[in-house]
């Protein structure tokens, strides 16, 4: 996610590596002392500057330097780890929010094929450009459209539970999905490989 514009740049207070500010997580200080993502960048305050990884995140809550960037502001609840640990979820969901909303915005776009009869439609016919799995689907479907995309050649990813996806996409569960917009696929997939960084990385005390 090295961010290549012409924008602001800003150094990750980890690992010191500058880039769009765009492309990095800025971190500030709430009124009661929590340490919040401004996914916006827009809060008021201080804020501190952190690469999109599990590394740069727990490395900096680790050895101090998101604290000191912070103008030395220790979180209100808890110690640092335990409040480096909140942050490590913040960004999970962040992202997983992110993902949600673009598979809703292209459900209303009539851009997602959704269930099985549908999503193996256009999987087959090379009319999608992603298909997203619902990780409690049975054993049985998860290879299934696997050896679709495999064979295609589009991206196959589990993410979410099946009520997770239902609600995304207006329904009460769903197992599969396939996305019909290249645009959006692309998005997804960059959004989705994050937030599986983070799911995977575990927490501070790691």
């Amino acid at each position: 996610m090295e961010g290549k514009g012409t924008g602001p740049r800003r150094s990750c207070v980890c690992c010191r590596k500058t880039q769009d500010k765009r492309a990095l997580l800025r971190i500030v200080t709430e009124p009661g002392g929590e340490w919040v993502v401004d996914w916006r960048h827009r809060l008021p305050g201080r804020g501190a500057y952190l690469c999109p990884e599990p590394t740069c995140v727990a490395g900096a809550v680790k050895r101090g330097g998101l604290r000191h960037a912070l103008s030395s502001k220790k979180p209100a609840a808890g110690d640092d780890l335990g409040a480096g640990d909140d942050l490590m979820n913040q960004v999970r969901d962040g992202f997983g929010s992110r993902v949600l909303r673009m598979v809703g915005m292209a459900t209303r776009s009539d851009g997602v094929a959704r269930g099985r009869d549908a999503a193996r439609d256009v999987l087959s016919k090379r009319r999608a450009f992603m298909a997203i799995m619902a990780c409690d689907a049975s054993v049985r479907t998860k290879r299934y459209f696997r050896s679709i995309c495999t064979r295609q050649g589009i991206h196959f990813i589990e993410l979410f539970d099946k009520k997770e996806l239902g609600r995304a996409t207006s329904r009460n569960e769903l197992a599969v999905l396939a996305i019909m917009s290249r645009e959006i696929a692309k998005k997804i997939e960059l959004d989705s490989r994050m937030y599986l960084r983070f799911a995977a990385g575990g927490g501070i005390h790691g």
